[in-house]
C-alpha cells in the first residue's frame, strides 16, 4: 500500500506531505481546488510523462516522494534483477524534475523510467478521465478470468501447462534432430565412405607399418646383405688363414702348455668355447647366405602395402594406432545417426501422444473458461448497471488462437454503454467517467485475485447522482476491504463512507497555493456538511451525521 506523498514546488503545490491509511482515502474540495493534482503527482513519482510544465511557476525544479509499505517477496525476484535493495519492507519512489531532465530513483537507486513503470504495474492501478491502466490491457484478461475460478478451475490450468511443457520439450527434440537430418544423410555418407576405406585396408596391427618398413630394408639390400655374409662366413671357415684354424692353433699350443703347467686351463676352456661359437657363426651364416635373395615381386608387395598405410595415417592419424582409434569414433558416430533415426521415430509418436493428452486438457479448461466467462459477464453487467449504467453490458470474448502456454484461446473485455452501441474493446469505449465506474466494476468482481493492492479512482462519480452515487459508494467500500482505495470525489454520500478524509483547498494570495488537510471528527462533519447542502448549519450537519 502507499504510506505517503511528499510533493515539493509541483504545479500548485509549494510543499505537501500527505499520509494515507488502508481501506477509502477521500479527497474532497471545491471544483479546481486541485484534488487531481495529488493524484497526479503520485502518477508522475511512478513513472508518467513529466516535463517542465509540472514544476511551479518561479520555482527551479519540482520533486515527487512515493513511499510504499509492501509486505511478502512478491517483488523480491524484480528488484534483485533492477539491483534495488528493499529497505525494511519500503519502497520509496521518488522524481526530480527539472528544465532539461527528470531523474527517478527507488530507495535511492537511480534507475531508468522503464524500470519505474515496470514495477509500479504491480504496486498500483491508476484510473482518471485521461487515462487507466492494467485492465485496459487485454493481456491480463485471460489471467483475471483464471483467477476467479475456484480451485478446480487453476488444477485444470496446472494439468494443461503441465502436458504443453512436455509438448513444447518434445517438439524442440524433433525440431533439433529434424534440422540436423540432411547434414546427418550427407554425414552418414561421408562416415560410411571412411570405414569401408579403413576397413578394406584390413591393418594387421597398430605396428605393421614398422615390421614392413623392417622387411623392406632388407629386400633392397638383399646384394649386400649376401656379399657381407659370405665374407663373414669365409673368414671363420678358410682352411688356412680363417678364423677356426687360428683358434685350432692356438688350442693346440695351450693343451701342450697344460701338460706342463695346469694355471693356462681357464685360458684352454676360453678358446674351447670360442671355437664352438664360432663354429655355430659360421653355420648361420652359411645358412643366411643360402636363404637370402632378391624378390622383386615381394618389394612391389611390400611397398604397395606400405603406400596404402601412409595414405590412411595421412587422412585419419598420426600412426596406425591413431586410424584404428578413428576407425571406432567413425562407427559410434554412424551409431549415434542411426540410433537419433530410431528416436526421432520414437520422439514422433510421443508427440502424438502428448498432443491427444494437450488437446483433452484445453478442451476441458475451455470449457471451463466458457462458464466463467458466461458468470463474469453476467456480474460486471449486474455492476454496471448498478452504478448507473444501466444499458450497459458487458462481455467476456473468448478466441481460439491455438496451443499456447495458457490453453487454447484468448481473453478480451467487451463492453457498450449505450443500447445503440456494438459490444467493442474498453479501450474503444466510453468516457472518462464511465470507464472509472467499469474499472470499479471490475476491481468489484475481481477483488479477491486482483495482487495489485493499492487502486487510485480520480473523480470516479462524474456524471452520476442518487441512487448511482450510493451504488459506487457501496462498492467503493466493499473494494476497500481487500485493497487500498484513494478516490477524488465530489459526493458526500462516498466521502461518508472514507476512513480518510482529505479536503483539498486552493488559497490565493501573492501567488496560487493548495493545501490538503485531513479531516476528523466536528470538521469531517461540517466538511460533508458544505459538500452536500451548500452551507453549515444545525439541519445539514444533522443530515451529514447521518450520512456518516
Amino acid at each position: 500500500m502507499i504510506e505517503s506523498v511528499y510533493i515539493k514546488d509541483f504545479i500548485l503545490f509549494d510543499e505537501l506531505k500527505v499520509e494515507f491509511g488502508r481501506g477509502l482515502n477521500v479527497f474532497t474540495g471545491e471544483t479546481g481546488a486541485g484534488k487531481s493534482i495529488i493524484i497526479s503527482a503520485i502518477d508522475t513519482a511512478l513513472g508518467a510523462k513529466a516535463g517542465k510544465d509540472l514544476i511551479k511557476s518561479g520555482r527551479r525544479k519540482a520533486f515527487i516522494e512515493a513511499s510504499f509499505r509492501i509486505s511478502g517477496s512478491s517483488l523480491d525476484s524484480m528488484l534483485e534483477e533492477h539491483g534495488i535493495d528493499m529497505f525494511d519492507g519500503e519502497l520509496i519512489f521518488s522524481r526530480e524534475i527539472t528544465s532539461s531532465s527528470s531523474r527517478c530513483r527507488i530507495n535511492r537507486t537511480l534507475v531508468p523510467l522503464d524500470t519505474v513503470r515496470t514495477i509500479r504495474a504491480a504496486l498500483v492501478d491508476i484510473h482518471s478521465q485521461h487515462q487507466t491502466y492494467s485492465y485496459m490491457s487485454p493481456s491480463c484478461h485471460l489471467s483475471l478470468l483464471d483467477g476467479f475460478g475456484d480451485d478446480s478451475h487453476r488444477k485444470l490450468i496446472d494439468e494443461y501447462r503441465i502436458q504443453y511443457a512436455e509438448y513444447r520439450a518434445v517438439s524442440k527434440k524433433i525440431a533439433l534432430i529434424t534440422s540436423r537430418m540432411a547434414d546427418s544423410e550427407r554425414r552418414r555418407d561421408f562416415l560410411a565412405y571412411q570405414i569401408g576405406e579403413i576397413e578394406s585396408a584390413r591393418i594387421e596391427s597398430q605396428n605393421e607399418d614398422s615390421e614392413i618398413e623392417d622387411e623392406l630394408k632388407i629386400l633392397l639390400n638383399a646384394e649386400k646383405l649376401g656379399d657381407l655374409a659370405l665374407e663373414s662366413y669365409n673368414a671363420l671357415e678358410n682352411d688356412e688363414s680363417g678364423a677356426l684354424a687360428a683358434i685350432g692353433r692356438a688350442s693346440s699350443a695351450l693343451s701342450k702348455i697344460l701338460s706342463l703347467d695346469s694355471s693356462v686351463s681357464q685360458a684352454a676352456e676360453m678358446l674351447d668355447s670360442a671355437a664352438e661359437a664360432a663354429r655355430d657363426a659360421a653355420i648361420l651364416m652359411r645358412r643366411y647366405c643360402e636363404n637370402i635373395e632378391k624378390n622383386p615381386h615381394r618389394i612391389k608387395a611390400l611397398q604397395d602395402r606400405a603406400e596404402i598405410l601412409s595414405d590412411l595415417k595421412r587422412k585419419y592419424g598420426r600412426t596406425l594406432s591413431d586410424v584404428i582409434a578413428s576407425l571406432e569414433s567413425f562407427r559410434e558416430e554412424l551409431e549415434s545417426i542411426d540410433a537419433a533415426e530410431v528416436d526421432l521415430e520414437s520422439l514422433r509418436k510421443k508427440l502424438s501422444d502428448t498432443e491427444k493428452k494437450m488437446a483433452l486438457c484445453a478442451s476441458s479448461l475451455s470449457e471451463s473458461r466458457k462458464a466463467l466467462a458466461v458468470s463474469v459477464s453476467s456480474l460486471i453487467t449486474e455492476k454496471l448497471r448498478l452504478l448507473e449504467l444501466p444499458k450497459a453490458e458487458f462481455f467476456v470474448s473468448l478466441d481460439d488462437c491455438g496451443f499456447y502456454s495458457e490453453g487454447r484461446e484468448k481473453a478480451e473485455f467487451l463492453v457498450s454503454v449505450n443500447v445503440s452501441e456494438p459490444l467493442r474493446p474498453m479501450a474503444k469505449t466510453a468516457s472518462g467517467g464511465e470507464i472509472s465506474r467499469i474499472m470499479l466494476a471490475l476491481k468489484a468482481v475481481f477483488a479477491d485475485s486482483d495482487i495489485i493492492d493499492t487502486v487510485i479512482f480520480d473523480e470516479i462519480d462524474t456524471g452520476i447522482s442518487g441512487k448511482a452515487s450510493a451504488s459506487v459508494a457501496r462498492e467503493l467500500l466493499s473494494l476497500s476491504e481487500k485493497h487500498q482505495v484513494l478516490a477524488v470525489t465530489h459526493q458526500g454520500v462516498i466521502a461518508a463512507k472514507s476512513s480518510k478524509y482529505f479536503f483539498v483547498e486552493k488559497v490565493q494570495g501573492d501567488e496560487t497555493s493548495v493545501t490538503v488537510r485531513e479531516l476528523e471528527g466536528e470538521e469531517k462533519l461540517k466538511a460533508l456538511a458544505a459538500m452536500v447542502f451548500g452551507k453549515v448549519n444545525e439541519d445539514s450537519v444533522n443530515s451529514a451525521r447521518f450520512l456518516l
